[in-house]
């Protein structure tokens, strides 16, 4: 979904919790669906160039500034620096003996 909108494709996603809550951020609940009959609303609304720009317009700009690659980026490295190897091996290893 990030790239889609980064490069300029407008997303209609299914309503879950991550999808939803970044369309929410710029005011795009209209986008989510969960059924057939909000997806086809969706699509219809998409129809023109116009709705489709400022779909756009409105979630570039937030996009961008949250997920962009330099924000991606220092967010990894926050984590690495931050985690103690010991805390993060204990946790792999509890998520491999939930299974």
């Amino acid at each position: 979904m990030i790239a889609s909108i980064n490069w300029g494709v407008p997303v209609i996603a299914s309503r879950t919790k991550e999808y939803e809550t970044t369309l929410k951020k710029v005011g795009l609940e209209y986008a989510l669906f969960s059924n057939s009959e909000e997806l086809t609303q969706a699509i219809e609304r998409f129809r023109t160039a116009e709705a489709r720009n400022e779909y756009l317009d409105r979630a570039q700009p937030v996009i961008w500034r949250e997920y962009s690659p330099d924000t991606i980026t220092e967010q990894f490295i926050k984590i690495c620096t931050e985690a103690k190897p010991q805390n993060l091996i204990e946790r792999v290893r509890s998520i491999h003996l939930s299974y």
